[in-house]
């Protein structure tokens, strides 16, 4: 019998066996341990759900469905219906934890009952180190407005370095499932209109980059989406940096990911078709346009002399 439950994690997954052991095991590994495992196998083929049956066995804390195989985001509110948790943490299948995440993030919880969500730092790590690994963070704490949200390019990359009060899900609503992409940008849009946010300065997760055909093929259905999100939210709020903003970093991603594939051509024009504004843009140029033209190798042995 599960008992005292603070975080449910929650893991939508789908084909994915060979990293969701690693993924599971990251949670297993925490040195907060009360917690529950709620996995949402979305129709996988691979023999995920065998796994699991056998996989569950190990500790009782693990728990798993099937789904329809309608996508990660009914998943993940499936997971948030099955879940019993006080507070919501999403783990997707192909990341993995620090052991002291759900730690840190319980006692950013505990400060005070006006927050709703806490992120944390996360290390974004390219498969077989093709690319030297990054440290993600943007540092907010209390209150935020939704102008300096958009402004301030405060976006989490990733819902794995997020966790969210139940209490706060239930009052702003769970994921949008109409949307195909950004959902999770849609969805702290909505809590930080009622809830204050908090983050740790400390990489507490590791977030997965790979070069597979569905990341290189996402960018267009994303780029759709954003004029979903301007339908959503444009009558109410400025949303052109936001736009801008998206569009260039789905253009950046695109042009790298061709150029890590040693589609030259291709990552050029792409990366010729959009202009830095800022600092950190030109930044991110300069070093997109360095990986076009030495490749991924002599790129990441000219990073790592810096």
């Amino acid at each position: 019998m599960i008992v005292d439950i603070y975080f449910s994690v929650i893991i939508p997954t789908k084909n994915r066996l060979n990293m969701l052991k690693r993924a599971i095991d990251s949670v297993l590994n925490q040195s907060f341990k009360k917690f529950e495992i709620v996995i949402i196998d979305d129709h996988s083929t691979d023999g995920t759900f065998e796994f699991l049956e056998k996989y569950s066995r190990k500790d009782h804390r693990i728990r798993f469905f099937k789904n329809n195989g309608s996508g990660a985001c009914p998943a993940r509110n499936y997971g948030i219906i099955k879940s019993k948790g006080s507070v919501l943490a999403f783990l997707d299948d192909d990341d993995e934890w620090m052991q002291d995440y759900l730690k840190f993030h319980f006692y950013e919880h505990k400060k005070s009952f006006k927050v709703g969500l806490v992120y944390s730092a996360v290390v974004i790590k390219w498969e077989q180190d093709i690319l030297p690994s990054q440290i993600f963070f943007r540092k907010r704490n209390g209150e935020l407005s939704v102008k300096d949200y958009i402004a301030a390019d405060l976006f989490l990359p990733t819902m794995s370095c997020a966790t969210i009060k139940r209490n706060c899900i239930e009052s702003c609503g769970m994921f949008d499932e109409h949307l195909d992409s950004y959902q999770d940008f849609d969805l702290v849009l909505r809590i930080i209109l009622k809830y204050e946010v908090s983050s740790i300065n400390q990489p507490l997760g590791i977030f997965n980059q790979h070069l597979g055909i569905s990341i290189t093929k996402s960018w267009q259905k994303r780029e759709k989406t954003l004029e979903r999100i301007k339908d959503k939210w444009g009558r109410e709020y400025d949303l052109s940096h936001l736009l801008r903003h998206f569009h260039y970093d789905n253009i950046l991603r695109e042009s790298r990911i061709n150029a890590l594939q040693d589609n030259k051509s291709a990552a050029l024009q792409m990366l010729l078709s959009i202009f830095p504004r800022s600092w950190r843009e030109l930044r991110i140029y300069i070093s997109t346009l360095l990986l076009i033209i030495f490749g991924s190798r002599k790129y990441s042995k000219i990073v790592k002399r810096k």
